[in-house]
């Protein structure tokens, strides 16, 4: 009788591996959905920078973004990188992005959900000429 009980226990344990095993893998590959975090105008609208959520983030994972930025005047694209926001698992927000600009640069500060900044990123106008 125990025998029989320690097996259906194992045959469960493993089906339920399995199931969990091939839906993080799916997951992790195959998660390409963007979701739009934010479009903002800089510089009298003269370019555009777009934030777009990559995928779903998987249990308190890191959220991966890729930012755009483009010149509204040209019609030309200019820039695009990715990242990563330690964001505990949440949905990106306005919190998690600071957005600076002056006469001579764009300055992109990415934040983390503790308001820690992640990352910052400055592009020069010059540059894009």
């Amino acid at each position: 009788m125990n025998k029989k009980i320690y097996v259906c226990i194992i045959i469960i344990l493993a089906i339920l591996l399995l199931i969990t095993g091939t839906y993080s893998i799916v997951h992790y590959f195959f998660n390409y959905n963007c979701t739009n975090w934010f479009k903002k105008s800089v510089k009298n609208d003269s370019y555009i920078i777009i934030g777009e959520e990559i995928g779903d983030t998987f249990w308190n994972s890191d959220s991966k973004a890729i930012i755009t930025i483009k010149d509204n005047d040209r019609y030309k694209f200019l820039a695009s990188f990715e990242t990563r926001i330690e964001n505990e698992g949440n949905d990106l927000t306005e919190e998690n992005y600071d957005i600076e600009y002056n006469d001579e640069y764009i300055k992109i500060s990415l934040i983390n959900h503790d308001g820690s900044i992640c990352s910052v990123y400055r592009f020069y106008y010059s540059d894009f000429s």
